[in-house]
């Protein structure tokens, strides 16, 4: 049972990595889908760099590093996996308001995003976690 709940953790930051990489695609410009990988907009160095090489090296990347979220959520101990979470969910979360301020040039549309994604994400870490009653047990093995 506390695998099922683990992989639910798991969901956030999926969907909101899912979500900044359809957005990052989304906002590569017109020289970029003409067959001019040279020409990217992306602020992380990493994801520029697999851009450059193709939309898809791109796109499967995103696979092998959902993987290592995942994993990475299922084996540590709670506490800590709920804050690997939070985090990671976060971190796409700004990722795509920021591309919602570039593209949609609209700045309540992304406060209203982050504003969502820090409402679920504090579910998700008192669910998983971070109750109250439970914070006196923090550091313990097994927590």
């Amino acid at each position: 049972m506390m695998r099922v709940q683990r992989l639910w953790s798991c969901l956030p930051p999926a969907l909101l990595c899912s979500a900044d990489g359809l957005i990052t695609l989304w906002g590569q410009p017109a020289a970029y889908w003409s067959g001019e990988f040279r020409v990217v907009h992306e602020a992380n160095p990493l994801a520029a760099w697999l851009l450059t090489v193709h939309p898809l090296a791109f796109a499967a990347a995103g696979v092998p590093y959902l993987l290592v979220v995942t994993g990475t959520i299922m084996v540590l101990p709670q506490r800590w996996a709920a804050a690997v979470a939070v985090g990671i969910a976060l971190t796409h979360a700004f990722a795509v308001a920021v591309w919602c301020l570039v593209l949609f040039r609209q700045p309540l549309l992304p406060l209203i995003a982050v504003a969502l994604v820090l409402a679920g994400s504090g579910a998700v870490a008192w669910h998983f976690g971070w109750r109250a009653e439970s914070i006196a047990g923090f550091g313990q093995p097994g927590n």
